[in-house]
């Protein structure tokens, strides 16, 4: 069910590395956007009280099979709460949709190798510097990368 002022969210991971900002992003294994990359997210429930809530859901169904995001996240947040680092992007979607994402700037690189992607949903994960994004991106990532100031 969605909400009145958002319809969905996502959580963009960012890791400011000696090259440069490096994102995380999802390549999907879905309509309406199969084989783009994007950023983690998706459709608000009506369990979500926040946008951010529907943003750190998302990025646990698609990337972590739904493991508690929090304590796994911890040691990647350099002590502060994911909540408190968040920056929100408040868009709409190619579609029309009210839509919020979340940048999360992270102190440590998440491993790929920490990720359990849910193979219904996303096809892989990979790190991109912003020089090196693919060619097959979401409409809305450049936006975002732009909003949050990584290029």
């Amino acid at each position: 069910m969605a909400h009145q002022d958002w319809s969905g969210a996502g959580l963009l991971l960012a890791w400011q590395g000696v090259s440069g900002w490096e994102v995380l992003l999802a390549e999907r294994n879905e309509p309406p956007y199969l084989g783009y990359w994007s950023v983690p997210g998706g459709g608000s429930h009506f369990s979500d009280a926040a946008p951010f809530d529907t943003a750190l859901r998302e990025l646990g169904e698609e990337l972590f099979q739904g493991i508690a995001l929090q304590p796994l996240m911890r040691p990647f947040l350099g002590g502060d709460s994911a909540s408190s680092l968040a920056k929100c992007q408040s868009h709409t979607t190619p579609a029309g949709r009210p839509w919020r994402t979340f940048m999360l700037p992270l102190a440590k690189k998440i491993p790929l190798e920490a990720l359990a992607i849910n193979f219904a949903e996303v096809r892989q994960a990979r790190w991109f510097t912003i020089p090196g994004l693919p060619g097959l991106i979401h409409p809305c990532v450049p936006e975002s990368l732009d909003h949050f100031q990584l290029r």
